[in-house]
């Protein structure tokens, strides 16, 4: 049996509006790649940054580790007066998120313009 490849993982961020950085994934994030996005989250909050939307339309799938990458962003991002956004997810992946509850606990909206305008307060 052929192990499956996995493809790469591309992270990109900037200011989508004053205040709110984007970051947008693209491919599959798997255990591999999962401390590359820790990294840059720890690097947006050591920089200030508390409100991020995370664009999503990129990726198909996401490891459970990813998704508590999110769930703890969201918690240090609340716990310091910003918040996190998840925006653009795939169905596949959506359905996924909203199996384990995260909905629950983290916005979850159609794209980036919706999540910026909610980070922005004009939502």
């Amino acid at each position: 049996m052929a192990a499956q490849q996995q493809s790469p993982v591309r992270i990109e961020y900037d200011m989508a509006a004053p205040n709110v950085v984007e970051v947008r994934v693209h491919g599959e994030v798997g255990m591999a790649s999962v401390p590359a996005l820790n990294a840059l989250v720890y690097q947006l909050f050591n920089e200030g940054h508390l409100r991020i939307v995370f664009n999503l339309s990129g990726s198909n799938y996401l490891a459970s580790s990813a998704i508590g990458t999110f769930l703890g962003a969201a918690e240090t991002a609340r716990g310091k007066g910003g918040d996190v956004v998840l925006a653009g997810i795939r169905d596949k992946v959506r359905h996924v998120l909203d199996l384990m509850g995260v909905p629950r606990i983290v916005r979850i909206v159609a794209d980036t313009k919706e999540a910026v305008g909610i980070l922005s307060g004009r939502a």
